[in-house]
């Protein structure tokens, strides 16, 4: 007897802290589905030295964008040479110059090889060389990418600027 009376106390007392956090629980609920009213500052018009937080300076460096970096060449037969020339613009603040572009072995790879300046344009053409792709990549599915190192590095932290271009081919023998 004294062992049901001492478990229907546990029990009681275990129900206690559960009923308590439970109507906590609807109080803070009831709290934050309650709208605030929000209000506006207006913007100063004047600004002063000490409240202006100095505008950073762009890092000098060559920017690449292109028209496109992404090709599908689909469908195409064994002894094929299917070709993309990518075009894109120097938009930095700085020249720009390719230090290499590099593909797998059944890509051959031409870029222009001057000093590109602010505003000027470049390509980089990719020709995929069927012949050359191994047995295994015929009847699938094939991604190839592209990757330009540039002789520019990263103002901070000294790292050679790269940009990858990739495309798409099923070579169907």
């Amino acid at each position: 007897m004294k062992k049901s009376i001492f478990q229907l106390l546990l029990a009681i007392i275990m129900m206690a802290p559960v009923s308590l956090v439970a109507q906590s629980a609807s109080t803070t609920i009831k709290k934050t589905t309650t709208p605030k009213k929000v209000v506006k500052k207006k913007k100063s018009t004047t600004s002063t030295a000490s409240t202006t937080k100095a505008a950073e300076p762009k890092p000098i460096m060559p920017v690449m964008t292109f028209n496109t970096k992404f090709t599908d060449f689909g469908k195409v037969k064994t002894g094929d040479k299917p070709s993309m020339t990518y075009e894109f613009t120097n938009i930095g603040n700085a020249p720009l110059d390719i230090e290499i572009c590099t593909g797998c072995e059944c890509t051959e790879i031409d870029w222009t090889r001057t000093t590109v300046q602010p505003g000027q344009k470049g390509f980089v053409k990719a020709v995929f060389n069927t012949v050359k792709a191994e047995a295994e990549d015929h009847k699938k599915q094939l991604t190839k990418y592209v990757d330009i190192i540039l002789k520019q590095t990263h103002p901070k932290n000294g790292y050679p600027l790269v940009e990858s271009l990739k495309f798409d081919v099923f070579i169907v023998d």
